[in-house]
């Protein structure tokens, strides 16, 4: 497995695993934010469990004549702490895939912006170019013919 590391535009790091499968066409682009995001969601998943399989342990069997009744069942706060942990972590997960599809789509609009904006110009200055050959040869044109007359002051030679 190769593992590359490239900088988009916006400045966030973009990690790409490439194994077999992934030459063939799919790329997983894995930001640092998204990786720690999906370890701390997977973290509370996994606290989650614990903590409900703890919780879920029926009482022990009820006491004899003359014995200390049971201890009073768990508490549910831990249940619920655990549960909100989990919830705003794969929340975060979701919040952050989305933070980078939008600041990669930005990127992929700055790129093609450019390269409209490369275009265009070059095509103005060619059809500027056409323009200035053409007015001398045109009917009206005061000048001697194929003469150009120069946009700005041409400096008079030593």
């Amino acid at each position: 497995m190769l593992v590359t590391e490239r900088r988009e535009p916006s400045g966030v790091a973009v990690h790409s695993a490439q194994n077999a499968a992934e030459r063939t066409g799919l790329q997983v682009n894995i930001s640092p934010l998204l990786l720690s995001s999906v370890v701390a969601a997977v973290a509370a998943t996994v606290a989650l469990v614990i903590v409900a399989v703890i919780q879920s342990r029926p009482p022990g069997p009820p006491p004899g004549p003359g014995q200390m009744p049971p201890p009073t069942p768990p508490s549910d706060v831990m249940l619920i702490v655990t549960t909100g942990v989990f919830t705003v972590a794969w929340l975060a997960v979701i919040v952050v895939y989305c933070r980078d599809q939008i600041l990669r789509r930005i990127g992929e609009l700055e790129e093609r912006f450019a390269a409209l904006t490369a275009e265009y110009g070059e095509q103005r200055e060619t059809d500027g170019y056409l323009h200035g050959m053409r007015v001398p040869t045109q009917p009206g044109h005061s000048g001697p013919p194929g003469a150009v007359r120069p946009l700005h002051p041409v400096p008079p030679h030593e």
